[in-house]
């Protein structure tokens, strides 16, 4: 089954390097289950995240579900990945 997913572009994600030391206010983009409501986040690479994102929610679905899960305008039959 497709699942439409929304698809922002965000500017406050955080890195943390494990020991303590954080960077603030990366781009990247955020996407949202319509189906389930889970959400992921990636930093920012436009299509290679918004892909790896979407690829992400398939292999750890918490409905343990094989769905497609694809950006609202490839669901509405737009095979764009642009934000």
């Amino acid at each position: 089954m497709k699942v439409p997913c929304d698809v922002a572009e965000v500017n406050d994600l955080e890195l943390s390097d494990g020991l303590g030391a954080e960077i603030s206010d990366l781009p990247g983009c955020h996407i949202d289950c319509r189906r389930c409501g889970r959400e992921e986040s990636f930093f920012f690479n436009k299509r290679l995240n918004v892909k790896a994102c979407l690829e992400l929610m398939k292999e750890d679905c918490p409905r343990k579900e094989a769905n497609e899960y694809v950006t609202y305008s490839q669901y509405d039959g737009d095979e764009s990945y642009e934000l």
